[in-house]
């Protein structure tokens, strides 16, 4: 009896085991029927026939420090990393999880495949599907007080052998109104607090990387502060005076002071051999006296994109300085779109 018991609790065990890896999101993000009646269904967030409600896979279940299809190939796997991050602007849960693949424990690709972002006046969402072929579909949309919009969709495939994520079909190319398409930089000189000119990607057209001024800056009275934050906005150039917009990311940093932290979000930007390095600085009133630092943040331009390559940061109090170099290694393969300043501070 006693081992007919244990086979029936290892039977029960490996079901388990197996049905925790059959499903990875939900299936309808597959769908060209779903995705077509999400914007007429949801015209309102608390529309009871919005199509989005039939999605029963939980997004927010953590999978963290899980290696998924390492039976697929020699030393090939997927991990899941599940992130909260409560912004101080106005106390919001901000959800994030990242797929990071692996060939033989070292980070291949990475790409964020679910996120809930709290933004002032629209909540942005990011869905994902992935089956047992290693194909992953990603829907991105975001929530106002108007209706649901998708901004993507998009379908890659992960190869196996070298643990890259592939953009296979950009099923719904990128929405972006065209006012926020191309800018002159004259339009918005009293939003402007920096700008730097010179060229990212190689293309020999000078590019912006420009940052906003916060909206106290901006001369917004105290009741509008919900969300005093700077914003990085990059700009690729097109001709002397036309810029599109490629991303714009680091949206909700701490300005300058939060108790005895005082930041200065973006001291200054400089080009690199490879891209560009963001330069901050910050204080901190510790029991030794003030922790005075900078940390730099090295973007390389690479096939159409940025990531993040490298992460200085230099501490001194008391004239002990402490010095911290991190790489890819470290932190894995980030998108300057995935890129958030505070998982560095």
């Amino acid at each position: 009896m006693k081992i007919i018991l244990l086979i029936l609790i290892a039977l029960t065990a490996c079901t388990t085991r197996n049905n925790e890896i059959k499903e990875f999101g939900d299936i309808q993000i597959t769908k060209k029927q779903f995705i077509e009646k999400i914007e007429s269904s949801c015209s309102k967030e608390t529309n009871p026939n919005c199509i989005l409600k039939t999605i029963s896979f939980d997004y927010n279940q953590d999978k963290s420090g899980k290696n998924f299809f390492s039976e697929k190939g020699d030393g090939f796997a997927i991990r899941f990393e599940n992130k909260q991050i409560k912004q101080s602007d106005f106390g919001a849960i901000d959800k994030l999880t990242s797929l990071k693949t692996y060939k033989n424990n070292t980070v291949k690709d990475s790409i964020v495949v679910y996120n809930v972002l709290n933004k002032e006046y629209a909540v942005s969402k990011k869905m994902y599907y992935l089956n047992l072929d290693l194909e992953l579909w990603l829907l991105d949309f975001f929530i106002d007080d108007e209706g649901t919009y998708i901004n993507f969709w998009k379908k890659y495939k992960i190869d196996l052998e070298t643990g890259k994520i592939n953009l296979v079909d950009n099923l719904i190319k990128e929405q972006c109104p065209e006012k926020e398409l191309f800018i002159e930089e004259e339009d918005m000189p009293e939003q402007i607090l920096k700008s730097y000119s010179f060229d990212i990607n190689r293309d020999k057209i000078d590019d912006r990387i420009i940052v906003l001024k916060s909206k106290e800056e901006q001369g917004y009275t105290d009741s509008d502060l919900e969300n005093n934050f700077r914003v990085l906005t990059i700009y690729l150039g097109v001709n002397g005076k036309q810029f599109k917009k490629g991303v714009h990311t680091i949206n909700t940093i701490p300005l300058k002071e939060y108790g005895n932290w005082i930041d200065e979000a973006f001291d200054r930007i400089e080009q690199t051999d490879k891209g560009f390095v963001i330069k901050t600085v910050f204080a901190e009133k510790v029991n030794e006296g003030w922790l005075n630092g900078n940390v730099d943040f090295y973007f390389e331009y690479l096939e159409n994109l940025l990531f993040l390559k490298k992460v200085i940061r230099k501490e001194e109090i008391n004239e002990e300085i402490k010095v911290t170099t991190k790489t890819e290694k470290d932190f894995g393969i980030i998108k300057i779109e995935d890129f958030r300043y505070k998982d560095f501070y």
